[in-house]
């Protein structure tokens, strides 16, 4: 519902209509016939076909079918996998995983010879914004995280948000002069501010949703889907996520 009401008028009509058409046809059963969309949104399976959902994208909300929907992201064990895992759960079956020479688990897209070294050039550029030394023994998986945010309009990591001067997960001091995610995923995330893509981080330090306003992470509510986002994240324990990591990836849905 929180969603229904960030809606511009025009998109709540075009919403009403399709929602009250399924609605009649299929949810009555459940909800009785007196019930409205306030109390439909209540139900856990409140969409029918043809699904919509509602995207915040720059400044109008727009409706989209889920169908239309697209993940980009790596394939990669962890928040990867758990982002297709939930989505296709959920009805949001378009999910592109990229991958470069070494296939991961989930890759269904291999990245042509020109468009690794384009996304190593980028890769390459946010090491130094990240204040890491580039070694090229990563480049293949540091370069396809390029085209997640090529391809998409908004970024949602799952991952820890570590400060200037702080030891990482690795042990290693954190060189950047400005707040940074930790691990592989930290590349694509500057990569995404770079290029002014919205970005929004679950810091899996204290469970909680922010979003990069251009100098700091404050935080946000959830993140409302863009058309194209690209759903990446930290392995965390080989694969194994935390149940706040689930239920955070399962509320962006």
């Amino acid at each position: 519902f929180r969603k229904f009401q960030s809606l511009n008028q025009d998109s709540k009509t075009l919403y009403n209509a399709i929602f009250r058409d399924n609605f009649v046809k299929y949810e009555s059963k459940e909800l009785g016939l007196g019930a409205g969309v306030r109390e439909a949104w209540r139900f856990k399976d409140y969409t029918v076909e043809p699904k919509i959902y509602m995207v915040e994208n720059s400044q109008v909300s727009q409706v989209y079918a889920i169908s239309d929907i697209t993940n980009h992201s790596g394939g990669a064990v962890g928040a990867d996998s758990m982002f297709d895992t939930i989505g296709k759960e959920l009805g949001f079956n378009n999910h592109i995983h990229y991958w470069a020479n070494s296939k991961t688990p989930l890759g269904n897209r291999e990245l042509t010879k020109a468009e690794l070294e384009e996304g190593i050039e980028h890769a390459e550029k946010a090491a130094i914004q990240l204040g890491r030394p580039w070694s090229d023994k990563y480049a293949n998986l540091l370069g396809r995280n390029w085209f997640q945010v090529k391809n998409s309009t908004q970024v949602i990591a799952i991952a820890p948000i570590v400060n200037p001067g702080e030891l990482n997960s690795k042990g290693y001091k954190i060189k950047a002069t400005k707040e940074t995610v930790d691990g592989g995923t930290g590349y694509a995330v500057e990569m995404a501010i770079a290029n002014g893509k919205e970005v929004y981080v679950f810091n899996t330090k204290d469970n909680k949703w922010y979003k990069w306003n251009g100098t700091t992470y404050i935080k946000s509510e959830i993140p409302i889907l863009h058309k194209d986002f690209a759903g990446i994240g930290s392995r965390q324990d080989n694969g194994k996520m935390t149940p706040e990591s689930v239920q955070a990836i399962r509320d962006v849905y």
